[in-house]
């Protein structure tokens, strides 16, 4: 089987381009075929090539035809629809608002998948598709690579800000939690690209900091080695994950949704002082167990199969919505902002 995956951009350590990378080597490993399509490159599509990956910023330089679209934001996607008008396409939706993220209508898309139930909500009341061709699949941790420690501090004595969102000007939600973790006497770092700090291989960190405040992907992976995490970002701050609330944090991807309550130095303070090495240990083997790579491939896997044993009996599903989505394609690639 080949399988094209593509995305926005393949750039910085962020969500969706870890995604993409880890995905794409984990099925290489398998004995899949594998390319990746994104119209910008950077140092984590370097990663990918350094595994023997074909990545390709024009879809002319995409060397195999596909047996599957592994597909992720608007762009993107039409584009590989656009080189490849015969072949399945699954459309993965990573975030709840995000414009480059509006599913495509197309006839050639034939399962639309949620990382969790808020993304569901997009793709079915916001975009009115039909509940029977969308399915929810939830993110994953890489647990060979993110690995448990092995000791755990009784007292936690250094945080971490771990997200692409936080930055040092004043206002932003980083000073609120350093200044809390201060008041608590923690030592306070802070790792992502608005702090000109990106983190290429966070599995060589992650295990120094006893408590990480995170969101979604990166809570996971501080998770999976034993860390302490406060899910928490610029929008807002969701708590720490305990035993009791793991499921429902899951359930949200440890984003968005969960992110209720504002960020302020009380109710940061608060849970910082929920740590507890028993706590976080119960919840590093909850994720470990919930949430390895190698599972999530394998139904990937199968859903890769299904699809395309259903388009070749089917055919591509009937839809009106063609010509207005290449239309509107063509119009966001050419628009150029003033």
């Amino acid at each position: 089987m080949n399988v094209l995956i593509t995305n926005i951009q393949i750039v910085i350590p962020s969500g969706t381009e870890v995604y993409v990378r880890d995905l794409a080597v984990a099925l290489k490993r398998r004995g899949v075929g594998v390319e990746v399509y994104s119209p910008t490159l950077g140092p984590i599509a370097e990663q990918i090539r350094d595994a023997g990956i074909n990545v390709a910023n024009s879809t002319a330089a995409i060397e195999n035809r596909p047996d599957v679209i592994h597909a992720h934001h608007f762009i993107p996607t039409v584009d590989a629809i656009l080189r490849f008008p015969d072949v399945p396409v699954i459309f993965f939706l990573h975030n709840r608002v995000h414009a480059l993220d509006d599913p495509p209508r197309h006839s050639q898309v034939m399962k639309y998948v949620a990382v969790d139930y808020n993304c569901l909500d997009r793709l079915i009341i916001d975009n009115e598709i039909p509940v029977e061709d969308t399915a929810v699949v939830y993110n994953w941790v890489d647990t060979v690579v993110f690995k448990l420690r092995e000791t755990f501090a009784e007292k936690p004595s250094r945080a971490l800000v771990f997200s692409n969102n936080a930055h040092a000007y004043q206002g932003n939600y980083f000073r609120t939690i350093r200044e809390a973790c201060e008041a608590e006497g923690l030592a306070v770092d802070g790792v992502g690209f608005g702090l000109n700090k990106s983190e290429m291989r966070p599995q060589d960190i992650l295990g120094n900091y006893d408590i990480v405040f995170a969101k979604a992907k990166a809570a996971m992976e501080a998770m999976a080695t034993g860390a302490h995490v406060i899910v928490c970002d610029t929008i807002g701050l969701g708590g720490s994950v305990n035993a009791t609330n793991f499921d429902h944090f899951r359930k949200f991807n440890f984003g968005m949704k969960t992110l209720t309550r504002p960020i302020k130095n009380q109710p940061i303070i608060e849970e910082i002082r929920k740590y507890s090495v028993p706590e976080t240990r119960r919840v590093a083997r909850l994720i470990r167990d919930a949430a390895p790579l190698a599972r999530s491939v394998d139904e990937l896997l199968n859903l890769y199969g299904e699809t395309v044993d259903r388009y070749k009996s089917e055919g591509p599903r009937p839809t009106d919505h063609d010509r207005q989505t290449i239309r509107h394609h063509f119009g966001l690639k050419n628009f150029r902002p003033e």
